[in-house]
């Protein structure tokens, strides 16, 4: 008689985890992954102790420990994360997310335990390659700490760029591909670079904390995208995302007033991809049509409604919240100086252009029905922008007044006007200054009317979500004793 073989999941454990890990680990990509990297660093160790044997030999040891990177981030930083693009797309080719979904399983724990899986299989390799570091202690002029040290960073990079392949997964392949060259190609060099350089060219640059805070907020942030990609038609993943970009934004500041070690705004610059990506999303999302999506904030009254017309989903809310978020980026940015006045009117000038910039694409795409909720519209026309900012500021046909047709050339755009007023650090009381925020002015007043005349009907909808959502779901009373 035989006995039921033992359950090898804790109970606990949720179901789409479970489902994620088992079909992983039985593939035949973490199979061969597996084996590979076993049979890499046997090599590894076969030279080092013929090396060893027979001489140290400088150029070989530094051979030896390049080729050992090249296995360990290859395999951590390329193979296993864009397994991730597969994550999301597979299901909707098989017609299991709307199933999915329509259980008691929530878009957030899906994309979750998704990504969990992934960094399961990512984990078990790691802890594969850690005996052979124990045996490479004994070979002698192995940095133990500096090694796992190496070994975490690569590995944390490797969280990041799981979720961002995951983020990606619902969008098509053009988007995909281009996406990740951005990002990828740039991640993944500089964490090669520092990897081989065991952190001596670093020394100097930003903090261990500082480098890690895109990281922290990357996980979060961009599975966060992966949910409003997919998400059901009553789930609204818009007030987590923008409060992500606070978050970043709130972790920035307080590692400026702390962190003496870096250079100044360091914090800043690595909290910007979130907080620029967050704009982004805002500007780009159509209101929520259901009222069941509204329950959570109608249900907490006046507060909950105000509350609403920063967070709820839609780009006529993202209007009022992209620029509240950069001047207060500007302020945390302001608060670790000491700038006179000038500068401060020129710092919340230059944050005001800035929300612009991203808005201005979604007048133009208000204008043209069929690319409304395009992102390759949004970034077509973004990029015409900075093409007009590189030709206007290489243009050769004004040499004699070369500054104030710069000037002129540059507030054409509200990208270009961004450009220039970063660069261009004057008084207001330069000619020069004064000219183009004159003429920037008028084109952003255009800008901003297109979008108000459209946000009305915007608004409209989402006054009427939020009765009807009180009239479906009212606020339970509370009895009277």
């Amino acid at each position: 008689m035989t006995s039921a073989p033992a359950n090898d999941y804790a109970d606990w454990l949720p179901p789409v985890l479970v489902k994620e890990l088992r079909q992983g680990l039985r593939t035949h990509v973490f199979a061969g992954l597996f084996a590979l990297v076993q049979a890499g660093m046997v090599t590894v160790m076969a030279f080092r102790l013929l090396s060893t044997t027979f001489g140290n030999d400088d150029f070989s040891m530094s051979l030896q420990d390049n080729l050992e990177w090249c296995l360990i981030a290859s395999v951590l930083l390329v193979i296993l994360p864009a397994r991730g693009l597969a994550a999301i797309s597979s299901e909707t080719k098989a017609q299991t997310a709307e199933l999915i979904t329509l259980s008691s399983i929530s878009t957030a724990r899906l994309v979750w335990g998704k990504w969990i899986a992934l960094i399961g299989q990512t984990l078990l390799l790691v802890i594969a390659i850690l005996p052979y570091y124990v045996l490479r202690y004994f070979f002698g002029g192995f940095d133990v700490a500096l090694r796992l040290a190496a070994l975490g960073w690569i590995v944390a990079m490797s969280l990041a760029l799981t979720a961002l392949f995951i983020a990606l997964s619902p969008c098509g392949r053009a988007s995909m591909l281009a996406t990740a060259l951005a990002v990828y190609v740039p991640v993944t060099g500089f964490t090669f670079s520092l990897a081989f350089s065991n952190y001596d060219t670093y020394s100097s640059g930003p903090s261990f904390l500082a480098m890690l805070l895109p990281i922290l907020l990357a996980v979060p942030f961009l599975l966060t995208v992966a949910c409003h990609r997919i998400a059901g038609h009553t789930e609204m993943f818009s007030p987590p995302l923008r409060l992500l970009g606070v978050l970043a934004l709130i972790m920035a500041a307080i590692g400026e007033l702390f962190d003496h070690a870096s250079s100044d705004q360091v914090w800043i610059i690595m909290a910007a991809p979130a907080i620029v990506w967050c704009g982004i999303e805002a500007m780009m999302e159509p209101v929520k049509q259901v009222p069941g999506a509204f329950v959570n904030w109608t249900r907490r009254g006046a507060i909950g409604k105000l509350a609403g017309r920063l967070f709820y989903s839609g780009w006529c809310t993202g209007m009022v919240f992209v620029p509240m978020l950069f001047i207060a980026t500007t302020a945390a940015i302001l608060a670790t100086e000491d700038p006179g006045l000038d500068e401060i009117f020129g710092a919340f000038v230059l944050s005001l252009q800035a929300a612009v910039t991203l808005m201005a694409p979604r007048a133009i795409l208000e204008l043209i029905p069929r690319f409304r909720w395009s992102f390759w519209g949004y970034w077509i026309v973004q990029g015409a922008s900075l093409f007009w900012a590189f030709v206007a500021e290489n243009a050769i046909g004004f040499r004699d007044f070369h500054e104030a047709a710069e000037a002129v050339l540059m507030a054409l755009t509200p990208a270009s006007s961004c450009i220039w007023m970063a660069g261009h650090n004057g008084s207001p009381d330069s000619p020069e200054w004064l000219l183009h925020l004159a003429i920037a002015g008028i084109i952003d007043v255009v800008v901003i009317a297109i979008l108000i005349r459209r946000r009305r009907d915007e608004m409209q909808t989402i006054r009427r979500m939020e009765a009807e959502s009180i009239a479906l779901h009212p606020a339970p009373v509370r009895p009277n004793h």
